[in-house]
């Protein structure tokens, strides 16, 4: 996990190296702070049922879905407390999105729990076209 820049007081970490639902599940537990979590990306036929029993009992206030396998996850989510937000495309609009839906002591985590190759050349691309739109 990348720690990318702390801008007006909300912290950027790029983990799109997480491609798999134990790691993903692995970054949200590294945090207390409210997360706004980026999910989503090609289909590997994994199993996302404690991924999704962790996000309904985290610190995540709100999931940006950027990619296909997002939806098997975002519809099983049951805390009302989760604003989800579905099939945000390019990453550009869905980094807008989480900064202005984001406060002071927020957390911004990319760590999709899914491969890339739906949108992107491959996990180094993303995570890199996410650094690039948070630094703008």
């Amino acid at each position: 996990m990348e720690f990318i820049k702390e801008i007006d007081g909300v912290k950027y970490y790029n983990d799109s190296f997480s491609t798999t639902p134990d790691t993903t599940i692995a970054a949200i537990k590294s945090f207390r702070e409210p997360i706004i979590l980026f999910l989503g990306g090609s289909e590997k036929n994994a199993d996302y049922s404690e991924l999704i029993k962790i996000i309904n009992s985290s610190t995540v206030k709100m999931v940006i879905s950027i990619g296909l396998t997002s939806k098997r996850v975002v519809e099983k989510i049951r805390n009302p407390k989760i604003k989800i937000v579905k099939n945000t495309q390019p990453i550009s609009n869905a980094v807008k999105l989480a900064k202005e839906n984001s406060q002071s002591g927020d957390v911004i985590l990319l760590s999709p729990a899914s491969a890339s190759f739906d949108r992107f050349a491959n996990y180094k691309d993303r995570g890199e076209k996410f650094c690039k739109e948070v630094l703008k």
